[in-house]
């Protein structure tokens, strides 16, 4: 086999202006590991030796860059993700349309950045346990990707078990039929309803196939694109929505305000874009700051780091009136700069223990590190290295499950969590992960009962009471729901963000955004009673 040029001296710069010009790809530490790894697979399979070759090869042939998009976009997806969305279509969605539609009509609904199709077949199974066969007469479902290895995967029709995870196994028998190696294959009569095609939705120029749609599912897709491209692809998802038309996105990329022509909107609960004016959030305008500059209002970014409120020091005195801020079990001190959280012993003592010294080598700091600079699989793996010399470190377990969580990789999340409660039953990140980890499975009960137990250890903690709060809400427990809504709103009011439970936590809105969204949730669920 020929060899190539090492990875310490491949300079990766102009393929990766290649594919951003080309599709809008953003490229973070994971995507550009990726990227290398998928020029070196291409080079060695064209006997090339320089990269410079390669490039001049991809910048001449369209059907070599379609290749490398196809090595490096990310295709991990599974059925009936997010199954609120789907009550959301079945309940409200699709029986308006169905009284608007002429006879002889069809409903069209598009999964943009489609991947290998669970998605859109995941539409139609949806429509079929709620409206039996005659539904397939009246909508037309279309899934696009850019990725055209990922289309022919999506035709085929043809899933690993893992995308199954769970999935009713009800449903799994009446619409898959189970090939061999724990392959199953979707029914005829709903793969021969879905159609795909290819295109890159930042482009002007769409394929023919795609005109008008009523809804439109776009999921856990602009994450992967610059903020450039994302403002195009919402401009042309737009432009492809009829009037009273949807735009349906996941829940952690919803951003709390208007996108050009659309407007958000709130149906039980989750929020979507439509042309119509909806749900208007009124954030107010940043306080001038003392020399006359505007402030910008706190946001947390995606793995911010924990922070608490400042406490008076140990000797000082406090006057019985003087209000404590809020602590957790396994509280923190000091060190420095640094915050060294103390984790609660299991002795029958009871006294609280710092955590162990990390030793040399991997630590526990590397991986915050690692965390904070957007590189999640090197952090991962500093992390593994970590628990293979101290495994009774809960704080990695506790780290290891939010980036699992945050990269989609349930499983891993979940044994985590677990582990890290063996070790330290009272541990307030692993129930709040565990809790988040059965809501995007959809076991909103078992995610309840999470939450509980996080309020139990924690009362002031929160993103238990606003997880609380959205669970109940969705199984119509709407007393419970205005009482955890009622906690949030005070707790954030008084401490802001910080005082999530979480080391490092997924959000980017503002304290701000979030007390709007409590007080609209809190004047929907007076409707409800």
């Amino acid at each position: 086999m020929t060899s190539v040029t090492s990875d310490a001296t491949m300079d990766l710069t102009p393929f990766i202006n290649q594919i951003r010009d080309r599709c809008g790809l953003s490229f973070k530490q994971q995507t550009v590991d990726i990227l290398r790894t998928a020029v070196k697979e291409r080079m060695q399979t064209l006997e090339l030796q320089n990269p410079a070759g390669y490039f001049s090869i991809l910048q001449s042939r369209e059907d070599e860059i379609q290749r490398l998009i196809n090595l490096v976009t990310v295709n991990e997806t599974y059925f009936l993700r997010e199954p609120k969305h789907f009550e959301i279509l079945t309940d409200h969605l699709i029986p308006a349309l169905l009284k608007t539609t002429k006879p002889g009509g069809r409903i069209s609904i598009l999964s943009a950045g489609c991947s290998t199709g669970a998605e859109p077949y995941s539409i139609l199974i949806a429509l079929l346990e709620k409206f039996g066969d005659s539904i397939l007469e009246k909508v037309n479902v279309i899934g696009v990707d850019l990725d055209s290895e990922a289309l022919e995967s999506a035709r085929a029709a043809r899933f690993g078990k893992h995308a199954f995870r769970g999935m009713d196994p009800r449903i799994q028998q009446d619409y898959f039929v189970p090939l061999e190696n724990n392959v199953l294959e979707v029914v005829d009569r709903v793969k021969s309803q879905v159609e795909f095609c290819l295109g890159n939705l930042a482009e002007t120029t769409l394929p023919g196939t795609l005109g008008w749609f009523d809804i439109i599912f776009y999921r856990n897709v602009s994450i992967y694109f610059d903020k450039k491209t994302q403002k195009e692809i919402f401009h042309n998802l737009a432009r492809m929505l009829t009037g009273s038309g949807k735009l349906i996105m996941s829940s952690v990329e919803i951003s709390f305000h208007d996108l050009d022509s659309l407007h958000l909107q709130e149906i039980e609960g989750v929020y979507m874009y439509g042309k119509s004016p909806g749900l208007k959030i009124q954030i107010p305008k940043p306080a001038p700051s003392v020399d006359g500059n505007a402030t910008l209002n706190r946001t947390v970014p995606v793995f911010a780091k924990r922070t608490r409120p400042s406490r008076p020091a140990a000797k000082k005195s406090r006057s019985a009136h003087e209000e404590r801020p809020p602590l957790r079990r396994g509280d923190a001190r000091q060190d420095g700069e640094r915050s060294v959280p103390i984790l609660a012993s299991k002795q029958k003592n009871n006294i609280a223990q710092e955590r162990p010294p990390l030793g040399r080598g991997a630590t526990f700091e590397d991986a915050l590190a690692l965390t904070q600079n957007d590189k999640p699989e090197e952090a991962l793996r500093v992390l593994k290295a970590l628990l293979e010399s101290q495994p009774d470190c809960v704080p990695a377990y506790g780290l290891l499950a939010a980036l699992s969580i945050n990269l989609n990789r349930l499983d891993a999340a979940e044994q985590a969590c677990r582990t890290g409660l063996a070790l330290n039953e009272s541990d307030l990140e692993c129930h709040l992960l565990s809790g988040l980890v059965a809501k995007e499975r959809g076991q909103i009960k078992e995610a309840q009962d999470w939450f509980r137990r996080a309020v139990f250890l924690e009362s002031s903690c929160w993103l238990a009471h606003y997880q609380l709060a959205e669970t109940a809400s969705s199984r119509d427990q709407c007393e419970t729901a205005a009482k955890h809504y009622n906690a949030t709103l005070k707790l954030l009011d008084r401490y802001g963000l910080q005082n999530n439970g979480l080391a490092f936590f997924p959000l980017a809105f503002s304290a701000d955004h979030l007390i709007h969204l409590c007080r609209h949730n809190l004047e929907r669920l007076k409707t409800r009673h």
